[in-house]
C-alpha cells in the first residue's frame, strides 16, 4: 500500500524490487548490444590458420627466396578517380626491366580492421607490363592490397602493400 504525503510519493518493497529489476534489464540490454557489435566486427583474428603457417614457416622463407630471385619488379600506385573511385596499377618488369605480358593477377583490397570490407581485384592489362583494376569508392584510410602475380611458367609474385587511401 503506497500513502502520499505532502513531499511526494512514498517507495514500497514492491517499487524498489521493480526499479532493481528495471536497473538490471537496462544493464543486461546493453551488454547484450555490446557483445553483439563486438562479435559482428573485427573478431581479433589477423591470420587464418597461424598455427598451420607457423609450422610451414621454411616453405614460406624458400618462397620469399625464390621470389627475390626472379628479379621482378613490381610496383604498385593507388591514384584517386571521380566520385571517389580508385584506380589501381601494378607495373611488372623483368631482371632487364622489361615489361612482362600475360601474366594472370590475382588481388584484393582488404581493410586492416574490418574484413566485411575487403574488395576482390579484377586486373586487366592495359599495355605490356602494366595491369590496372579500377574500383568504386572504398572506405577512405589505410588498406592493404595484397596482389598474387602468376607467369605462364607458373613462376608467382606475392606483392602486399600499405595503402592510405584519401
Amino acid at each position: 500500500m503506497t500513502a502520499m504525503t505532502d513531499k511526494g510519493f512514498v517507495l514500497t518493497g514492491r517499487h524498489v524490487v521493480a526499479m532493481l529489476l528495471g536497473f538490471f534489464a537496462i544493464i543486461l540490454a546493453v551488454n547484450i548490444v555490446f557483445v553483439y557489435l563486438a562479435l559482428d566486427t573485427f573478431r581479433g583474428v589477423t591470420t587464418e590458420d597461424a598455427y598451420v603457417k607457423g609450422l610451414n614457416y621454411n616453405e614460406t622463407l624458400e618462397r620469399s627466396r625464390s621470389q627475390a630471385a626472379s628479379g621482378w619488379q613490381v610496383d604498385l600506385t593507388a591514384t584517386p578517380g571521380a566520385a571517389g573511385a580508385v584506380t589501381i596499377d601494378v607495373a611488372v618488369n623483368d631482371v632487364a626491366a622489361a615489361p612482362i605480358a600475360s601474366l594472370a593477377i590475382a588481388g584484393s583490397l582488404r581493410h586492416p580492421a574490418d574484413e566485411h570490407l575487403d574488395v576482390p581485384l579484377s586486373f586487366a592489362a592495359v599495355e605490356a607490363g602494366l595491369y590496372r583494376a579500377e574500383i568504386g569508392a572504398p572506405t577512405r584510410g589505410q588498406w592493404d592490397a595484397v596482389i598474387v602475380l602468376t607467369g605462364e611458367d607458373g613462376a608467382t609474385y606475392r606483392l602486399e602493400k600499405r595503402l592510405w587511401l584519401k
